[in-house]
């Protein structure tokens, strides 16, 4: 049997409420904030993602759960400038392949648009038939 044990670097608020403080990503002006939500079973480890200018506009900010899906989807902010810089902060704060985090939460049924199709068959010598 393997025992892996994760350490996790939570950083002390500073405001003194309890929340985390939004630390640099060393990207450019990327910063991120780790945080922890829920009941013993159900506590999950996420991260907000923002640029500087941003970190106080939560629909301006992205944020992912530690198994890869989309965390506060409501403020999702799913036009974000630099959409891959904000996944990789994302992925390196939270230590997960930033392949894992989720774009989409909630996929919606095509619109189906009724169109003429024309099937052709053609012989082995390609022939019309």
């Amino acid at each position: 049997m393997e025992i892996v044990v994760i350490f996790y670097d939570f950083y002390p608020s500073r405001d003194g409420v309890g929340l985390l403080s939004w630390v640099s990503s060393g990207k450019g002006d990327w910063c991120y904030r780790k945080e922890i939500h829920g009941t013993d079973d159900g506590k999950q480890i996420h991260v907000h993602v923002a640029r500087k200018k941003h970190l106080k506009t939560k629909n301006k900010q992205v944020s992912w759960n530690i198994d890869g899906t989309r965390h506060d989807k409501k403020s999702f902010d799913e036009n974000i400038d630099g959409m891959n810089t904000a996944k990789q902060v994302a992925s390196d704060a939270l230590g997960i392949s930033k392949d894992l985090l989720q774009f989409i939460t909630e996929v919606q049924a095509p619109l189906l648009i009724p169109v003429e199709i024309s099937i052709y068959v053609f012989t082995a010598d390609n022939e019309l038939l």
